[in-house]
């Protein structure tokens, strides 16, 4: 089994103390997931925005096989309400015949060549995944990363120019483990992660950096099948508390708020 890239060694804990939570930039927000023929488009609309009546939208698009194409997937075609417009897509083994190798491309078509990035994702060796992406204009631009399983760790090393950062992770008894080393090793950051049970999970992330240190601990308890509850706070702090409910299959309503200087709260329906 292929080990998670370089940015999600951390991301067990993270899923605690990130996922889900509203964005109180954008507190009101409904999307919405339809499938079509050969994948999924999907709308997110935020409402009253800046204390306005108005709303803006981002529409992406994202298919298998288009127009009949084996091996070519379309990933993400995106328009956002700034007016920019995002393409990535891979190519697989039934376009180049290599096993374990996935291409990808990306782009901003407002800029398709100027913005071009092309990468490779191999895993065709046993416990190790490894990634390349460089600008084709600017190919000495390029960013390059190896992750390799070892027992019950994953260790990882990611280049960007003379910028070497290194990572690694851990699971032992359902404690999960991370401390990864960015910016020179000028920026460290380790977190936990315990399950207590299938229903109670806590996390804690403390980050050290030239402008000190900050630390955020969490917790998610699913109260029932309909409904999970989450709660975070960090040492500047501010404590975030979410609610999850899915009263039915495809309809998700996740309602949060936030305390610190201000209260703030937020709500976001999705429907898929």
């Amino acid at each position: 089994m292929a080990p998670v890239k370089f940015d999600d060694l951390s991301k067990v804990a993270k899923s605690v103390l990130s996922d889900d939570y509203i964005n109180m930039q954008s507190p009101f927000q409904f999307k919405a997931k339809q499938k079509v023929c050969c994948g999924t488009v999907t709308t997110t609309v935020d409402l009253n925005q800046e204390g306005k009546n108005a709303t803006s939208g981002v529409i992406s698009w994202k298919l298998s096989n288009p127009m009949g194409i084996n091996g070519l997937a379309v990933d993400k075609f995106e328009y956002n309400k700034s007016g920019g417009m995002k393409f990535e897509g891979t190519l697989n083994k039934s376009i180049h015949k290599v096993d374990g190798l996935s291409v990808e491309f990306k782009t901003d078509l407002q800029d398709p060549l100027g913005k071009l990035k092309k990468g490779i994702t191999y895993t065709g060796i046993s416990d190790t995944q490894v990634k390349l992406e460089a600008p084709v204009l600017k190919p000495d631009a390029f960013t390059a990363e190896v992750t390799r399983v070892l027992g019950p760790a994953t260790v990882g090393v990611k280049v960007a120019g003379s910028n070497v950062d290194v990572g690694l992770r851990t699971s032992v008894s359902g404690l999960f483990a991370s401390l990864v080393a960015t910016k020179g090793f000028s920026t460290f950051e380790g977190a936990l992660h315990y399950k207590l049970n299938k229903d109670l999970e806590v996390a804690v992330a403390a980050t050290k950096d030239g402008k000190g240190i900050g630390a955020t601990g969490g917790i998610k308890f699913v109260l029932n099948d309909a409904m999970t509850l989450k709660a975070k706070a960090t040492d500047k702090g501010v404590a975030t508390a979410l609610a999850t409910y899915k009263p039915a299959k495809g309809f998700t309503v996740h309602s949060g708020v936030s305390f610190g200087k201000d209260v703030s709260y937020g709500v976001q329906l999705n429907i898929e």
